[in-house]
């Protein structure tokens, strides 16, 4: 027989630390010299959509709920240097993200889950993410990354992340 576990046993959690957090020696302390563990998650947003994964299939609300409640008090919530650096990237909506990689069924998806997000600049879709996850109580640690695994340093990707035009 097959073992499944039951979703309703979850860990306790602790209270979000007094931000901000610093290091004394090894440890993560908040501000008042208290160690903070931290329990994280991953939550992808800097793949080619440019926006976190999951919110055509569940509002963003009951997605922080329930990394919450699954016991994790952190997300490591990656994020891509061009969505800050182009400032037309960082404009295009999610709706255009997604019509132009002709991801149709996401738009749907993100119409019936995330109604108020679907229409927004990028760049405010991922401070909606940021926002949810404050109501919750669950601190972020911003990761970036480029969508390739070439990183800046080619001169493509380079542009691509700087929006700065080079000679070869």
């Amino acid at each position: 027989m097959r073992h499944q576990s039951n979703r309703k046993q979850h860990r306790q959690v602790s209270t979000v630390a007094a931000q901000p957090l610093s290091t004394n020696s090894r440890w993560i302390v908040d501000e008042t010299g208290q160690r903070v563990k931290l329990s994280c998650v991953n939550w992808p947003s800097h793949l080619e959509v440019v926006v976190a994964e999951g919110l055509s299939k569940q509002p963003v609300d009951e997605i922080s709920e329930e990394i919450r409640s699954l016991g994790f008090n952190c997300v490591r919530l990656t994020w891509p240097l061009f969505l800050f650096t182009n400032d037309t990237l960082a404009a295009r909506t999610v709706r255009q993200s997604l019509t132009n990689l002709g991801l149709f069924e996401a738009i749907a998806g993100f119409q019936t889950n995330n109604p108020d997000i679907i229409d927004l600049p990028l760049i405010d879709a991922y401070q909606a993410v940021v926002g949810s996850l404050g109501k919750k109580n669950v601190m972020i640690i911003l990761d970036n990354h480029t969508r390739t695994n070439q990183g800046c340093h080619h001169l493509q990707v380079y542009q691509e992340c700087s929006g700065d035009e080079l000679e070869e």
